[in-house]
């Protein structure tokens, strides 16, 4: 959650021009993967039988 509020601020808050470019392509190059992998890494380690 914390990690999508990030994303939308960076993106509401950038100037126009290059500022909003690069915090779109941060967003979606690296937060958003990195946001997906640290998910996908914590479902897995829950559905596992302790």
């Amino acid at each position: 959650m914390e990690r999508r509020a990030g994303r939308v601020f960076d993106t509401t808050t950038a100037a126009p021009g290059g500022d909003f470019a690069t915090a779109v392509a941060t967003a979606l190059g690296a937060e958003l993967p990195l946001a997906t992998l640290c998910g996908r890494l914590a479902l897995r380690t829950l559905s596992r039988p302790a």
